[in-house]
């Protein structure tokens, strides 16, 4: 057996794809010898919730299942799973499909060193601009914490969190609309006035009061935010998106309402809420999901098998569910702030999986790789390839 040093420099090298087909068996044949204890030391806690599909070869399959088997029970936390697949995915090679099961779980929340030939594009991040009812401009991504504004009861601060948070006291007689909007590549959390919390996902915009004083909590939605409103019976929300509303007393619930996206999607974690457009009017409960068309009044509504991947992006992740290869490559655009082009129509499948927000372009993109799906950057745009 090769000593734990030998077994790290492979380990490394394998990171990095420099092992042919014959070591890597040989690095699964060496990790499922060595002593418990020494497993952790060897792959730290870079792997994840990593599902095993080998067909090729049941040996070397059920022999890297006992090695992660082994690794999640006694040396990880789970924070997640990245196993992209596609139907044509099967078809590679054994070596190639051992390499993809492996390097996508072991590439999840891990940040080895990864050469890069091309400009680095880097994700997303805190920025936003406030607009106050007067008309000044306030660059929220590089303003100081603390006390940004205060008039007549109403104080407006930065807080050591990067959030932009909103106190009236009972006096306040502050009237007119702000609006905070976040650029692709951006993300920001405000706190208002009346302690709703709502976080905005990139190229998305909130208008809404600096006070809250009428009968009604009204605020105006362009993109994608996930709101968690304070309970106030006696004031209602109400949430004006793309021509339709919804109004909740207190609750927490997702709207993903992008004007390139086929429909205005609603998705509710907690509480009620009511959705109308037009003359269609359709109430949800936990785990509803509501689909609103962005050119008819229709109102679809279904329960949920999973409300985690519609506020993935809160969490800084991406989580595709069967998702094709369009929808992906426009939620990368919009956090990465790139342009995507296609040689030819978009490659056909769809994918699904985990990847953290935070992982860099490259990194990204050798992910991606390893489901099929091919990407380069040049001259500053993310070019997608035909399938081979």
């Amino acid at each position: 057996m090769k000593n734990i040093q030998e077994l790290q420099l492979l380990y490394q090298k394998y990171l990095n794809d420099e092992l042919a087909a014959i070591e890597i068996k040989q690095l699964l044949q060496a990790l499922g010898d060595i002593p418990e204890d020494k497993l952790c030391a060897i792959t730290g806690s870079g792997l994840s919730n990593i599902h095993v599909n080998v067909e090729k070869d049941q040996e070397e399959s059920k022999r890297l299942q006992q090695v992660l088997n082994r690794i999640k029970r006694d040396h990880i936390q789970v924070k997640g799973t990245l196993s992209l697949r596609a139907n044509w995915l099967f078809r590679i090679s054994i070596a190639a499909s051992i390499a993809v099961i492996l390097s996508v779980g072991l590439y999840l929340y891990h940040k080895p060193a990864i050469p890069v030939t091309f400009t680095q594009i880097k994700p997303g991040g805190n920025k936003a601009i406030l607009t106050l009812s007067n008309g000044t401009i306030i660059d929220l991504t590089d303003i100081q914490n603390g006390q940004i504004t205060s008039e007549k009861g109403l104080t407006i601060q930065k807080t050591k969190n990067g959030q932009l948070r909103y106190n009236a006291d009972a006096s306040t007689d502050v009237v007119g609309y702000h609006t905070i909007a976040t650029p692709k590549g951006g993300k920001y959390q405000v706190i208002l006035a009346d302690q709703t919390v709502v976080w905005l996902n990139a190229a998305s915009s909130l208008k809404f009061p600096a006070s809250f004083t009428g009968k009604e909590r009204n605020v105006e939605l362009v993109g994608e935010a996930y709101f968690e409103v304070a309970k106030d019976s006696l004031h209602p929300f109400i949430v004006a998106v793309a021509g339709q509303q919804v109004k909740v007393l207190g609750t927490h619930f997702n709207i993903n309402a992008y004007t390139d996206e086929d429909v205005v999607n609603t998705t509710l974690l907690e509480g009620k809420v009511q959705i109308s457009k037009g003359n269609s009017r359709k109430e949800l409960l936990p785990g509803d999901q509501a689909l609103t068309s962005f050119e008819s009044n229709t109102i679809s509504v279904s329960k949920s098998d999973d409300t985690e991947s519609a506020i993935a992006w809160k969490n800084d992740v991406f989580y595709f569910d069967e998702a094709s290869v369009a929808v992906i490559m426009r939620q990368i655009s919009r956090w990465y702030d790139v342009e995507v082009m296609y040689k030819g129509a978009p490659p056909a499948g769809v994918f699904s999986g985990k990847i953290s927000r935070n992982s860099s372009l490259p990194e990204l993109i050798k992910r991606l790789s390893y489901a099929g799906l091919n990407c380069k950057v040049k001259n500053g745009r993310l070019i997608v390839e035909p399938n081979n």
